[in-house]
């Protein structure tokens, strides 16, 4: 059988993730019956998305690779911002079709505010509830969504003395933009109030 260009686009076209400065693309490698001759490769289109539909979109960036996925480096200052993504097939006899577009965010950055200590409240001898201010959870503030809090807290020493007593801290993870969390099981007896 002759070979033929790819008249598939690649599927599952995704990404997102990755070190701060980076855009990550995915999709789902072509299976070998789809390929349409001997050898495949991937050319991928990427540009920054526009929020205002009658604005002029950027030039595309191509790229070209055999691997199911890419990053870019797209700089440091464009963490977490929407990219149009697409990506075509290419085997020796040609190009196939462009995959639809997909919207791919950059990667994160970390952020640099933190969240502000309102309250710590003893509910019995186990459990307690922590209270806080968050961190807005806008690309300027939290450098991308905000994912959760972590609860840090110690049943003795003094937390006031950064990084003295930091390998004695226990921990809990609060999923989502919360503002408080619930800590259960603590020793019994022990003065609650230690965290950060």
């Amino acid at each position: 059988m002759d070979s033929a260009p790819p008249i598939f686009p690649p599927d599952n076209v995704g990404g997102g993730g990755g070190a701060t400065g980076l855009l990550q693309m995915t999709w789902q490698p072509m299976p070998k019956s789809r390929w349409g001759g001997k050898t495949m490769e991937y050319r991928l289109f990427y540009r920054k998305h526009e929020e205002d539909e009658n604005a002029m979109s950027g030039q595309w960036e191509i790229k070209t690779t055999e691997n199911p996925y890419f990053y870019a480096y797209v700089g440091e200052e464009n963490y977490y911002l929407r990219y149009d993504v697409m990506v075509q097939a290419k085997n020796e006899k040609g190009y196939g079709p462009n995959s639809s577009v997909a919207i791919v965010y950059s990667a994160e950055k970390l952020p640099e505010l933190q969240p502000t200590f309102v309250a710590a409240n003893a509910l019995n001898g186990t459990a307690g509830l922590v209270e806080w201010i968050g961190v807005p959870n806008t690309r300027e503030d939290a450098h991308g969504q905000i994912g959760g809090y972590q609860i840090n807290y110690w049943e003795e020493g003094n937390t006031l003395c950064d990084g003295i007593f930091e390998s004695d801290a226990q921990s809990i993870n609060i999923y989502g933009d919360a503002t408080e969390g619930l800590l259960i099981g603590m020793t019994p007896g022990e003065r609650f109030g230690n965290f950060r």
